[in-house]
């Protein structure tokens, strides 16, 4: 899906958009509220919502984005708002990110793996590029919820703009995840109201408290996932075997007879 910089410029102005934007911000900054000093990556970045707001919470901020275009608007936006320029902004893809191993300490990708046609390959890249305990915060759309059946219903009747995108569970994500050596920490459910502007005002009195529901309903969920550490390999002597520990549960393993030489 091709989105420029106008239609996201638009949907803020809106008061559909502003008051959802600001409810799908807090659920994905909640949960990491301490940005102050960390390398933070925004894989997808679009305009550099996202990107702006790390910023201004103290991170040095990495904006990547496939689309020019996008981060054209993005560094006027940052001007604009934050006066200075502080972040670093690269083109590329994030199925292949041009960073090297361990290069963040966290990765924010909102709306990313909705879009994308191999959303395996781009967990993998976006775990290679985190530091080990190093966080993901990842924002996506969620399945069961009345903006995805007006999305889809969209799609059906011809729309180009959510054709190919596809809406998620927490279960499809944490498993996502789990095969990327990263662990799910919180999750979050925000927007549980339909695509109305009354709706959505009166939901800034609710929403916060319906998070507690989790996937269901929710238009929008947020996850915070953690990288594995690497575990080292303690091997030691159990009643004449070698005992391997591996996994990130410590499972234990036989590993035959003790050498001579122990």
């Amino acid at each position: 899906m091709d989105i420029t910089p106008a239609p996201y410029a638009h949907w803020r102005e809106s008061e559909l958009g502003s008051v959802t934007d600001r409810l799908e911000q807090e659920a994905v900054f909640s949960q990491v509220p301490d940005l102050k000093g960390l390398q933070v990556l925004d894989a997808g970045c679009g305009d550099g919502t996202y990107v702006i707001e790390a910023s201004r919470r103290g991170a040095i901020v990495t904006g990547l984005d496939s689309s020019f275009p996008m981060l054209v608007a993005a560094r006027q936006r940052e001007h604009s708002s934050l006066g200075k320029a502080e972040v670093l902004w690269c083109h590329g893809r994030a199925e292949a990110p041009p960073f090297q191993e361990a290069s963040f300490d966290l990765v924010i990708a909102i709306t990313l793996l909705c879009l994308v046609q191999s959303p395996r390959q781009v967990v993998g890249e976006l775990a290679r590029v985190l530091r080990p305990g190093g966080t993901l915060l990842l924002g996506e759309l969620g399945r069961f919820s009345a903006w995805a059946v007006v999305r889809r219903t969209r799609a059906w009747l011809g729309s180009g703009s959510w054709k190919q995108a596809h809406f998620w569970t927490t279960r499809e994500l944490q498993a996502l995840l789990d095969d990327a050596q990263l662990d799910v920490k919180s999750i979050r459910g925000a927007v549980y109201y339909p695509p109305l502007a009354l709706c959505a005002r009166l939901a800034l009195r609710y929403d916060r408290l319906l998070s507690v529901l989790g996937g269901y309903g929710a238009a929008f969920l947020a996850m915070k996932a953690v990288k594995r550490q690497p575990v080292p390999l303690e091997f030691c002597i159990r009643k004449g075997t070698w005992v391997r520990r591996i996994g990130h549960r410590g499972e234990q393993h036989d590993r035959g007879d003790v050498p001579s030489s122990a």
